[in-house]
């Protein structure tokens, strides 16, 4: 499925993904690193989430 969402979708999962190598649980600090990584992963998570088409 990830396969047929928009390719920014990817860059999310995959930087999602490292940031647990840092940061284990969904804390505030996880946010925070993810957006510093990737900015707009709002809305890549959207469009994850089935919100966007």
């Amino acid at each position: 499925n990830l396969a047929k969402k928009p390719p920014e979708c990817l860059a999310y999962v995959i930087i999602h993904e490292l940031v647990h190598l840092l940061e284990k649980n969904h804390t505030p600090k996880f946010h925070a690193l993810v957006a510093g990584f990737y900015p707009e992963w709002q809305q890549a998570e959207a469009w994850l989430r089935g919100e966007c088409r």
